[in-house]
């Protein structure tokens, strides 16, 4: 009888060992690229805050997220995407929009000159007459605003997201949510000596 309860009593230990070592594993981290960035470049999903194509809920994303970085002064804002270490990419949230668009223009020539190359795009209308024409650009979406943060790759292009969230309202200013959870992730992985 001792036995059993000796038995009992080294699988009761062992097992409450065991619990107690899974919860010791180590949380996943964030990517090791957040400790070694210095650069980052904000922009929309949609494209950098000059594009014409961009919303302006998320040109202003845009500012707030770059403004907070500043603040926070752990990476230096760089105006140039290929000098860029990471990039943060914003989107306001929004179910469905459209835009627009006008063209105006004169084809790219100046009035009273002939077409230089036979692919002109308007090759049939009288030299120097303007070109007209509008269009609809439509996004459909997530209502949640998202933040995601992308490196690029040799090419230029950008990566898979190596951190991306989305949350109701989360680059609202001035609490900017999203910011926050990866500026937190950030700072507990990777503290400033």
């Amino acid at each position: 009888m001792k036995r059993i309860v000796l038995a009992l009593l080294i699988a009761s230990l062992a097992f409450t060992l065991v619990g107690q070592a899974k919860d010791k594993k180590p949380k996943k981290q964030i990517s090791a690229l957040f400790e070694n960035a210095r650069c980052v470049y904000v922009e929309a999903f949609s494209g950098d805050s000059f594009s014409p194509r961009i919303f302006p809920e998320d040109r202003e994303a845009i500012y707030n997220v770059t403004q907070a970085i500043m603040d926070w002064g752990r990476y230096t804002i760089t105006v140039d995407r290929k000098n860029a270490d990471l990039v943060f990419a914003v989107r306001k949230g929004r179910v469905a929009e459209a835009k627009i668009p006008v063209i105006v223009g004169n084809g790219g020539r100046v009035p009273g000159s002939q077409p230089s190359n036979p692919g002109d795009p308007f090759p049939n209308s009288p030299s120097g007459q303007e070109t007209r024409g509008a269009g609809v650009e439509t996004e459909i979406g997530s209502p949640d605003d998202t933040l995601a943060v992308y490196t690029l790759t040799p090419s230029g292009s950008i990566s898979a997201p190596i951190w991306r969230r989305s949350f109701k309202d989360g680059l609202d200013h001035p609490g900017l949510e999203l910011f926050k959870q990866i500026k937190q992730e950030i700072e507990s992985a990777y503290p400033k000596p």
